[in-house]
């Protein structure tokens, strides 16, 4: 991400600064160099003299929360020239959403002016309701007795046959501008995260279990959910990878969840913030603040605290894995023992290669450990023509595919991985030398051994060049393939070595020089008291 500058966009660096526990010049150099271009690794490898020594990660932290911070300064922006232009803006209005600090109190401050689609409020408003609704919402004196002015708003044209009607329109514009109040939906956001993820079995998990949706592939059965059949836990408190089976769950419709929330919690809440106690209309404003709760407000915020918690779950799981990667690739090498290295193949064999403690190459070579060789067989047949008798020399089909031994096969592209069984190796003997077939014999004999080692890891690059000893002149470029390195148990490819000439050394060559030297000295005076 680059940061561009803009005059209207205005950042406070300090408060990044004291969020990050950085000094405030520290940031700035580093915002001026990301401003003019330069990459977070530019600037931690060369840049260290004018940041202050900054790592990596603390570069990308700043760079992070700057852009948050310039996102929404540049909304804020958008949303005062939004409210500008049709003429709503008031100085409380543009003073609460000036002091905005979340994206969410910013959003909530500009929900009652966005335009919206079709609802129940903008149905009620097209029919002449709005200014009564909004006489009721400000306490006007003109509308203190309600009952002597709903028969006038009867009108059958508008749609409007009774009074009833008129009171259910007034209620939906009320519930709506009750569901866009800034402070009641803090209020009930507050509630809704103090609540509890509850998890039930869904009705269609039978029919989900026995007819699985092709389009996603293979299905486990519902064991996988079944601790998720009747499960209930905070929502502050479940971890992320719950949080995300519930979800998998949930998309394949096995699942049923739910918030379960504190309702007489939102609704006193509400009822307090926005003064219905002592409204001259409080019994039909607390029929709209329940409507809000139940229609409007909780199905709006759940999405909002589930996708929240889904985030969090997912960018959890990306640092589980960037840890594990991370772990893997910092893996130290192999240290003083020889290694054997096997390139698994099927139709070519398996390419095998010894290095010693240091990675010069030894020896290398290949075996066929899963090839099964058949003798020719002479079969007679008579001749269509002449009628008499023709020697036929056929192979079978494992014949087919000529396997030559040694390090001389250059070609790979094997599908599956060869069953590995030291006992029934069978090698070809077409065009190999006597030194060739007593190495690969050696190879095989020892495969079990060999294998006891245990397996360290792989990667997809081929043998380096050096490695590889004579290579044919003829044949197509080695393609790369997996490669395989087995740690033989010790000894195996060592050199024997001569039997001591004298009896093992004792534990002195364990000890430090210091405290040799201490254990001498103590031994001098020791013979010096007793002399």
């Amino acid at each position: 991400m680059v940061f561009f500058m803009d005059a209207q966009v205005v950042v406070d660096l300090g408060r990044v600064a004291q969020d990050l526990q950085l000094r405030k010049v520290q940031v700035s150099a580093v915002v001026e160099l990301l401003d003019s271009g330069n990459t977070v690794p530019f600037i931690t490898r060369y840049r260290k003299e004018v940041t202050g020594g900054l790592d990596e990660e603390q570069i990308r932290a700043i760079q992070h929360r700057v852009g948050q911070l310039r996102q929404l300064a540049e909304r804020r922006l958008t949303i005062l020239r939004t409210l500008e232009a049709q003429g709503t803006i008031t100085d409380e209005l543009r003073q609460a959403i000036e002091r905005a600090d979340t994206s969410k109190r910013l959003e909530d401050l500009y929900l009652p002016y966005k335009p919206k689609k079709q609802t129940l409020a903008t149905i009620a408003r097209e029919k002449g309701l709005g200014p009564l609704a909004d006489a009721i919402w400000m306490r006007d004196e003109a509308v203190r007795n309600l009952a002597e002015l709903l028969p006038g708003m009867v009108n059958p044209e508008k749609q409007l046959n009774t009074e009833e009607e008129v009171i259910t329109g007034v209620q939906h514009i009320l519930a709506e501008k009750i569901s866009e109040d800034a402070e009641a939906r803090h209020i009930a956001r507050g509630v809704l995260w103090s609540g509890i993820l509850q998890t039930t079995r869904a009705p269609s998990a039978d029919a989900v279990e026995a007819a699985p949706s092709p389009e996603a592939g293979p299905q486990p059965g519902l064991d996988e959910f079944r601790n998720y059949f009747k499960y209930e836990e905070p929502i502050r408190h479940v971890p992320p990878h719950r949080i995300l089976a519930i979800n998998r769950g949930e998309r394949r419709g096995v699942l049923k969840v739910k918030l379960d929330f504190d309702r007489e919690q939102i609704l006193a809440g509400i009822k307090q913030a926005l003064h219905i106690e002592d409204h001259p209309h409080r019994e039909l404003l607390e029929k709209c603040v329940a409507d809000a709760i139940d229609r409007l407000l909780v199905r709006s915020l759940d999405r909002e605290v589930r996708g929240e918690i889904t985030e969090w779950a997912e960018g959890h799981a990306v640092d589980v894995f960037a840890r594990n990667l991370r772990n893997l690739l910092l893996q130290p090498p192999v240290h003083s023992r020889r290694v054997l290295a096997i390139d698994p193949g099927y139709r070519t064999g398996c390419k095998w290669t010894v290095l010693d403690e240091i990675g010069n190459l030894l020896d290398q070579g290949t075996m066929f450990p899963h090839l099964k060789r058949k003798k020719k067989t002479k079969k007679k047949s008579m001749s269509a023509t002449t009628g008499t008798q023709v020697a036929d020399e056929s192979a079978d089909d494992d014949d087919k595919d000529e396997a030559v031994s040694g390090a001389g096969d250059d070609r790979t592209g094997d599908d599956e991985p060869p069953a590995l069984d030291a006992d029934a190796v069978h090698r070809s003997t077409d065009g190999d030398s006597a030194e060739d077939h007593g190495l690969e014999a050696e190879i095989n004999k020892d495969w079990k051994e060999i294998t006891e080692g245990g397996f360290v890891g792989g990667t997809n690059a081929p043998i380096h060049p050096k490695h590889r000893g004579d290579q044919p002149k003829k044949g197509p470029r080695r393609r790369p393939a997996w490669f395989g390195i087995v740690i033989p148990p010790p000894g195996i490819f060592d050199e024997p070595k001569p039997a001591p000439d004298k009896p093992a050394v004792d534990q002195e060559q364990n000890i430090s020089r210091r405290d040799r030297s201490k254990k001498l000295l103590a031994d001098l005076e020791a013979k010096l008291g007793n002399k």
